[in-house]
Order: structure tokens, then C-alpha cells, then sequence
């Protein structure tokens, strides 16, 4: 990976009560992209990935959870920390 990118991992995130949800990862993020950018990607970039499935690419998606690994640490779960919006 060249300097100035990292491998970012979105949790696509359908229902937190089922827990069903799908990681994808993107290597060589550019990390000079703005967040508003990124986003823009990711709405059009997952209406036409391969490999996932159909409920994943057409949900209209209002909140994003991105997983990263600071410094090689341990990853955590991808869903942990969802108490709070199991309770709603």
C-alpha cells in the first residue's frame, strides 16, 4: 500500500436486533478524501459490488460504523457497543 492510504473495513449494518450485517473492506483508501467523499463512494460503490447480497446493495443506508485497527492493535467486534440501540 502506498503512503498516504490505508485499508479502511465498513460494517454495513441492516438490522442491530437481528444482527445482521456485512462487513466490506477497501484497500487503498486515499486518506486526502473528505468524509463527505467517501460516503458518496460508498453509496454508489455498493449498489454495484459483487459478491453482495441484494438486501445489502439497495437499503438505504443512514448511518455508517467504520472498524479500524490503530497501531496493529487487537480489532474489536463489529458490533460491539450496540446496546444502546438495541434498547430503541
Amino acid at each position: 500500500m502506498a503512503p498516504g492510504e490505508a485499508t479502511v473495513t465498513v460494517c454495513l449494518v441492516l438490522s442491530f436486533k437481528h444482527l445482521n450485517f456485512k462487513p466490506v473492506v477497501y484497500h487503498g483508501v486515499h486518506l486526502d478524501k473528505t468524509v463527505k467523499e467517501f460516503i458518496l463512494f460508498l453509496r454508489k460503490d455498493i449498489t454495484l459490488r459483487p459478491g453482495l447480497p441484494s438486501p445489502f446493495q439497495r437499503y438505504k443506508y443512514d448511518t455508517m460504523k467504520i472498524i479500524h485497527q490503530a497501531h496493529k492493535s487487537k480489532v474489536s467486534k463489529p458490533l460491539s457497543s450496540t446496546e444502546q440501540f438495541l434498547e430503541k
